[in-house]
């Protein structure tokens, strides 16, 4: 994707119900949750 271009709704993407994107105050970044573990993004 490039920055200049708006979002379009063929760049969604859908997560498994058991994953979740969110804000993480503690670590001031955002990280997808899943059940084996954690990514910061």
């Amino acid at each position: 994707m490039e920055p200049d271009k708006p979002l379009r709704l063929e760049d969604a993407v859908e997560l498994n119900p058991t994953h979740h994107f969110r804000w993480e105050e503690p670590q001031q970044a955002y990280v997808l949750l899943y059940p084996e573990g954690i990514v910061k993004c």
